[in-house]
């Protein structure tokens, strides 16, 4: 054990970067494997299923042309306002597994995550590199050790978020513009690191406005060559990628961005809330209080240190703040930066002030408080499952695929069923979802709205018998409460057979006791008997 110490003691000393990017990768290597599921519904129905389902030559999400002219060729077809760069990688990536004989969705998504989690690296090198460049060698490691073991970061690395996906070609592109500010100028560092940046505006378009507190940046300083050099290569990559996309898929450039504008300006009250402290108290908690107020106030000082890093960040914060939908995911492409930036200026402050001078043992108490806090939250967070339940029932009864062909979901608890990942199910068929309908609406049999291209809601069983539908495999009901009452009801209209309870994660139902609107509770599957020939035992996916 001391000779492991002393190994790692030296090398902490000898190579601080390539230890930290170690240390980093062995926790994302752990939640590669043991955090499967998905965090939220953007991060797998809008990246994940959709390119699954383009590998298996369907539209799940319903957004290309031709799938839209297919399903009303009266309609003209138009853009979801979505950009397609990251779930066309995702396609991409998909494909090339099938091609090579992997076929098991949960072992793809393993491969995704650990894609991810060496994707992620950059955010430590980048971090590291640029507290070395405005500070010392001590800092320097102290930041890329938070960058590395931030309780929500390995989590969060190797998810599939939009937000998250962008924050290391951002920082890697910042990175580069920080080494031409403060070190030796190279041409290449600003073109590449505007091509990466305009790819990043592809991943997650709120980006434009880091991109636009880098040109102002050079504006203030009257650095009209790096404005030029910048602005033109940013342009290019997002006409490559983005326009370049849109006219292949729509015939006309900024289709899916046009549309996105539209539609969020229309519904810029729809979602989340307009509270303008939201963004303040994600990050604090984000960085664990006490400690994070000070590296918040840190951060707003920080353009001592360098402009061009604080600026673009503080655009992206007041952006947020100031537009009326806010989500808690929203800010999280900018927290690495401010991460880096709040200890920095922090740094700075203490070095300067006569009170804090006066009063170090009192923040190396709040870093010791920090610490244990961190480490308390990572271990969980690290290993957290999320959305097991309807993950695991899809992978449960993708044992039976071949006999599947339709699938009912139950949750007439609520006034809405969740949604359930079909990918997991490896066999694309449709998923009818009955919740409970209000008190004054009378139930249509004949009533089907769809959610997705396999996802439709019913008002009523009788829905299959009145349009001559062939009735559904397996119904899962979700939750258990009013269970009996509930299997009741739905054995008016179907021969069930219990087959298997899949129980909700842990930290799922803590989340859900949290807050209910995380729908997170255990799955109960029954088979809609269609023969006397009772169902063989198969084997859990848990």
């Amino acid at each position: 054990m001391k000779r492991i110490t002393d190994l790692f003691q030296q090398l902490w000393e000898q190579r601080p970067l390539r230890t930290l990017l170690i240390l980093a990768f062995t926790i994302r290597l752990v939640s590669a494997i043991f955090s499967g599921g998905y965090g939220m519904h953007d991060d797998h129905y809008l990246v994940i299923e959709t390119a699954q389902s383009w590998v298996d030559g369907t539209d799940y999400n319903n957004w290309l042309p031709q799938s839209q002219l297919k399903d009303n060729p009266d309609r003209e077809p138009r853009p979801d306002g979505h950009s397609l760069l990251y779930p066309g990688l995702n396609f991409t990536f998909f494909y090339i597994l099938k091609a090579i004989g992997i076929e098991n969705f949960g072992f793809k998504m393993f491969l995704l995550r650990l894609f991810h989690a060496l994707f992620s690296l950059i955010v430590v090198y980048a971090g590291f590199c640029m507290a070395r460049i405005l500070s010392d060698l001590k800092t320097a490691r102290f930041i890329g050790l938070l960058l590395a073991v931030f309780w929500w970061m390995p989590f969060f690395s190797v998810r599939n978020l939009v937000e998250v996906v962008a924050i290391p070609p951002i920082m890697l592109g910042l990175l580069w513009l920080l080494q031409n500010s403060m070190q030796d100028y190279k041409l290449w560092r600003t073109i590449a690191a505007a091509m990466i940046i305009g790819i990043a505006f592809s991943i997650r378009f709120q980006t434009s406005f880091m991109a636009a507190g880098i040109g102002l940046v050079f504006l203030l300083q009257r650095r009209w060559k790096d404005l030029v050099v910048f602005s033109g290569p940013y342009l290019l990559a997002i006409a490559i990628v983005q326009v370049g996309i849109d006219i292949f898929i729509w015939k006309r450039p900024f289709a899916e961005l046009w549309e996105y504008v539209v539609y969020n300006m229309e519904h810029k009250n729809s979602y989340g809330n307009n509270d303008y402290s939201m963004y303040f108290l994600v990050l604090l908690g984000f960085m664990i209080p006490p400690v994070s107020v000070l590296w918040f106030f840190g951060w707003l000082r920080s353009y001592r240190q360098s402009l061009i890093l604080w600026l673009p960040t503080i655009l992206f914060f007041l952006f947020h703040t100031i537009f009326p939908n806010k989500q808690e995911r929203f800010i999280i492409t900018i927290a690495p930066m401010v991460i880096v930036l709040g200890v920095l200026g922090w740094n700075e402050l203490m070095q300067k002030s006569t009170f804090w001078k006066k009063r170090q043992s009192l923040y190396r108490g709040f870093l010791m408080a920090f610490w244990v806090l961190n480490i308390i939250a990572i271990i969980p967070v690290s290993l957290t499952f999320t959305k097991r339940s309807r993950v695991v029932s899809m992978e449960y009864l993708s044992d039976y695929k071949q006999e599947i062909s339709s699938i009912l979901i139950e949750d007439t608890n609520r006034s809405s069923v969740p949604f359930f990942p079909i990918a997991y199910l490896e066999k694309w068929v449709p998923v009818y979802n009955l919740a409970a309908l209000p008190e004054n609406k009378t139930p249509d049999s004949h009533s089907k709205l769809r959610r997705a291209t396999w996802n439709f809601e019913i008002q009523t069983t009788d829905y299959f018998k009145a349009n001559e539908v062939e009735n559904p495999d397996f119904v899962l009901f979700m939750g258990s409460k009013n269970l009996k009452e509930r299997v009741a009801a739905m054995e008016k209209s179907f021969e069930l057979e219990f087959v298997e309870e899949i129980k909700a994660g842990f930290v799922d139902r803590i989340m859900a006791a949290i807050n209910p609107v995380n729908v997170n509770e255990s799955v109960f599957i029954y088979r809609a008997v269609k023969s006397s020939e009772r169902m063989r035992k198969p084997k859990c996916c848990s």
